[in-house]
C-alpha cells in the first residue's frame, strides 16, 4: 500500500504529517473555484487537496464529481470514470 502525502495542508482537514506545509497556491485556487461553483461545501477543501496532489505529481485525476471535473480540467489530466472506461475499451 502506497501512501501519498498531499502537496498542501488544510487546518482541520489534513492529518499531521500527511500533508506538506507551505505548499503551493494551487489548492487554494481550486478550493475557491469550487466554493464559487457549488457553494461552500465542507468537502471542497478535501477535493482541492486531492486534485492539487494529482496535478502536481502528474497523476490522472479520475472523478465522478462534475464540479471538480470542470474546475480542474484546465490544470492537467482529469477525466470522469466513463471516459476512463471508454479509453480502456477503445484500446482493448
Amino acid at each position: 500500500r502506497t501512501i501519498i502525502t498531499t502537496e498542501s495542508s488544510v487546518y482541520g482537514v489534513s492529518r499531521y504529517g500527511m500533508g506538506k506545509y507551505g505548499g503551493t497556491t494551487l489548492c487554494k485556487e481550486i478550493w475557491e473555484k469550487l466554493d464559487k461553483k457549488n457553494g461552500k461545501k465542507p468537502n471542497n477543501s478535501k477535493d482541492a487537496l486531492i486534485a492539487e496532489t494529482a496535478i502536481i505529481n502528474r497523476y490522472v485525476l479520475i472523478t465522478h464529481d462534475s464540479d471538480l471535473l470542470e474546475v480542474t480540467k484546465e490544470y492537467g489530466d482529469v477525466m470522469c470514470l466513463e471516459d476512463l472506461v471508454q479509453k480502456i475499451t477503445a484500446t482493448a
